[in-house]
């Protein structure tokens, strides 16, 4: 019990929904707008913008496609 006592609270990103230290997986049905969600949340933390309801502080952030990456067109 001493050990979860030592446990800190997290620190948020975007609160309630990305960590300042940690991963995140988001999951859905396929058309349910993932990558929408996913790429809104990154490029407001990258630039420091308001994503969610929330204007997070500007932090580096690394978008990994792991699902049809055959399908994504980086240009």
């Amino acid at each position: 019990m001493d050990e979860l006592d030592a446990f800190k609270p997290p620190e948020w990103l975007v609160p309630g929904l990305i960590p300042k230290n940690g991963t995140v997986q988001i999951i859905g049905k396929q058309k349910s707008f993932k990558t929408f969600l996913a790429l809104d949340l990154a490029l407001g933390i990258a630039s420091g913008t308001r994503t969610f309801g929330q204007t997070p502080e500007k932090q580096p952030v690394v978008y990994a496609v792991g699902e049809n990456a055959d399908s994504v067109a980086l240009n």
